[in-house]
């Protein structure tokens, strides 16, 4: 019967945490704003980049022609169509994974990967623009009434 008596957010309040919320000062959003700096170079990044989609474009062409052989044994149906469709959609996805972690793995193994330039005792550095902070409402500005 208490669920019926005590406010919900009263009841809930032994199971979540105290609130905490934070200024949300009024910002201008038309602003070109500052944004940080890339810290990688460019030409390292481009590699690692056509290396993952390159091996991952290889091994979906490769499965999406196994599969063709194996569904086209009579001629081409459209469910056949349908299907080898959804098979390389699905199976460049997962190849995209698996040749982005062989590439960090590679990179790894052979002690390639450069580090972030990032001074452990330093603030981290700002990646994001300010002005596209969640949530863009301010709920104390609003009125019901």
């Amino acid at each position: 019967m208490d669920a019926l008596t005590v406010p919900r957010a009263h009841a809930l309040a032994g199971f979540l945490p105290p609130e905490a919320p934070l200024a949300m000062p009024v910002q201008s959003l038309d602003g070109a704003g500052h944004f940080a700096q890339p810290i990688a170079s460019a030409r390292p990044v481009f590699a690692r980049r056509v290396f993952v989609f390159a091996t991952a474009l290889a091994m979906s062409v490769v499965a999406a022609y196994e599969m063709y052989l194996v569904l086209a044994v009579g001629g081409l149906t459209t469910l056949e169509a349908v299907i080898l469709a959804l098979f390389v959609i699905l199976f460049a996805w997962i190849a995209l994974s698996f040749a982005s972690t062989l590439g960090g793995v590679s990179a790894l193994v052979t002690r390639r990967a450069t580090s972030l330039d990032i001074d452990p005792a330093a603030p981290l550095p700002a990646i994001w623009p300010k002005g596209a902070a969640v949530p863009t409402v301010k709920f104390g500005a609003l009125s019901c009434g």
